[in-house]
């Protein structure tokens, strides 16, 4: 009987120190090794955020920027996407973001 109870533990433990591994590896492991790798080819960026990646900060731009009043002018971009505009600034036209 206390195999059996083992087992019934010992299997759901199984999975989910599997699912564990595997949630670290995707949302962990290689934003930061494609980050390192982008890094070390003279690719800049926004750093990585454990599960969010750039989308808070994305978020946060958008909202900031279509809180103000548009200006009178062709130029849209910079309130359609202020994150990319602000990168492009900050980091150049090539540059990497990560959005989970």
């Amino acid at each position: 009987m206390s195999g059996l109870m083992e087992l019934v533990i010992l299997v759901p433990c199984c999975f989910f120190l599997v699912a564990l591994i595997k949630f670290l590896y995707d949302y962990l492991w290689v934003p930061l090794r494609i980050q390192h790798l982008m890094n070390s080819q003279g690719i800049k960026g926004p750093p990585y955020k454990f599960i969010h990646g750039n989308n808070e900060e994305a978020t946060k731009m958008r909202e900031e920027a279509l809180s103000k009043p548009m200006a009178l002018r062709h130029d849209i971009f910079p309130r359609v996407q202020p994150h990319i505009y602000t990168w492009i600034n900050r980091y150049g036209k090539i540059h990497a973001c990560f959005s989970l």
